[in-house]
């Protein structure tokens, strides 16, 4: 088996990741003696990150023995761009998660990347194929009643499944998401954002994430003011740049299309901040 994910790059061109592909495997593999938190990886659309979680996770998945106690399960999911709605998530995100477990119990990656094995045949496949432990009982009688639409918030539920199996089972998944701006579309009619705090911070289930920074941000303030929230966050890594460069002179200049929020336009006059907003480039380009 040389891989579980086929990577879309050959190995002789993608160079200059080895830092980041060690990084994040041994990282994960730390998972196992509860030294890991969750991780963000950001970037520009098209400079590797997807590439570097394949091959992450086709390590983690070949290298490692199912039975060691010490062993870390993969799971990787890729949020779509395509419209869907909270039951389309919800269901198939915990089916990925089934699948990923199952494939890397049984050696078998045909139970991710093939639909030999259906929705509705997976239950009873696990249930007669892997030892069922507390934990995996309640996770796979909690996918019935996901299929069965008997869940208050399915993507709430959906987020936190992981956990819930990992912190019972006291066993190791390690989440690796996908393009997580595109859960920020607005065709979908509601986000995962706000349940996400709880489901990254067990110590059994890190998860490491990735995502498009221009997208995020640019999705994040276009059409409104920007809030104080963004700017705190802009503010402070340009503190991390002084702290680090010791320059002789920082001052954060951004673009704020819309213009500031009070609360922040009040933050950005105390700390000396300084913005644009697009009438003022349009202005300045004029020049």
């Amino acid at each position: 088996m040389k891989y579980v994910i086929r990577p879309l790059v050959p190995e002789d061109v993608y160079t200059d990741r080895t830092e980041f592909l060690d990084y994040l495997y041994h990282a994960a593999r730390e998972a196992a003696h509860r030294r890991t938190t969750s991780t963000v990886l950001l970037g520009r659309r098209r400079m590797g990150k997807t590439e570097i979680f394949k091959r992450v996770i086709n390590r983690l998945f070949i290298e490692q023995d199912p039975n060691d106690p010490y062993t870390v399960i993969p799971v990787y999911y890729s949020f779509k761009e395509e419209k869907t709605d909270r039951w389309e998530f919800a269901v198939g995100y915990v089916e990925n998660i089934l699948r990923w477990m199952t494939a890397f119990h049984l050696r078998d990656p045909k139970i991710i990347l093939t639909r030999e094995i259906t929705r509705q045949e997976i239950v009873p496949f696990i249930r007669s194929k892997l030892k069922i432990t507390v934990g995996l009982d309640g996770a796979l009688r909690q996918f019935e009643s996901f299929q069965q639409k008997d869940i208050t918030v399915p993507e709430e539920e959906a987020v936190i499944f992981p956990r819930r199996i990992s912190d019972y089972d006291d066993i190791t998944i390690v989440m690796f998401l996908d393009e997580f701006q595109n859960t920020r579309l607005p065709q979908h009619d509601f986000s995962i954002v706000g349940y996400m705090q709880e489901a990254v911070e067990s110590p059994t289930c890190p998860h490491f994430v990735t995502g498009s920074a221009m997208t995020i941000l640019s999705r994040e303030i276009k059409g409104k003011k920007m809030g104080l929230d963004v700017l705190t966050t802009l503010w402070e890594q340009g503190e991390a740049v002084r702290a680090e460069k010791e320059p002789d002179a920082v001052r954060l200049w951004l673009f704020a299309q819309e213009g500031l929020t009070p609360e922040a336009e009040f933050f950005a006059r105390e700390k000396g901040i300084l913005w644009s907003s697009r009438p003022e480039m349009d202005a300045l380009l004029d020049h």
